[in-house]
């Protein structure tokens, strides 16, 4: 999916960016020119959480990735 719409100078968060919909979000917004911070339930060192870094990274944008279970209540 491409976005047509610039998010240059722009941050995003993005939950459950490892896998399905959240790395398909994630993509079209660093496509898009904005930095990625996402979450998800995998450990920093896993490869969900590694693919999210490096497809954000490899549209020359900055990412951040946190470990969080969102329904840990």
């Amino acid at each position: 999916m491409t976005l047509n719409i610039d998010l240059s100078n722009y941050r995003t968060l993005v939950t459950g960016v490892s896998s399905g919909i959240g790395a398909g979000v994630v993509d079209a917004l660093a496509k898009a020119g904005s930095d990625v911070a996402g979450c998800g339930i995998e450990s920093v060192d896993s490869e969900g959480a590694k693919r999210f870094i490096s497809t954000v990274e490899s549209c020359g944008r900055r990412a951040f990735y946190q470990s969080v279970d969102l329904a840990d209540g």
